[in-house]
């Protein structure tokens, strides 16, 4: 994930299955801009501990958070399940 548009600016990357706060801890409400290499759907929520509104991701999906998405600058934590699942 990135803090610009179009995949620019500081970037972060998250490898840890299960629930993660490390984008509250690095760049809390400064995301704006995705791609998910990782295996199954991942989800990135507006609150710490995978709480509150969401977006999910299916693998190999990419996107600027802004628009129609409506959660730019708005991820505080997200969720890599350790199975495959799919966007509800």
């Amino acid at each position: 994930m990135w803090t610009g548009k179009d995949f620019k600016g500081q970037r972060l990357v998250i490898t840890h299955i299960g629930v993660s706060n490390v984008i509250a801890d690095v760049m809390n409400n400064e995301v704006s801009s995705v791609k998910n290499h990782y295996k199954f759907t991942a989800w990135l929520y507006e609150k710490r501990n995978a709480e509150g509104g969401n977006i999910c991701l299916q693998s190999g999906g990419q996107t600027n958070l802004g628009g129609s998405f409506g959660f730019n600058n708005e991820a505080s934590s997200s969720r890599l399940p350790d199975h495959a699942n799919t966007c509800i």
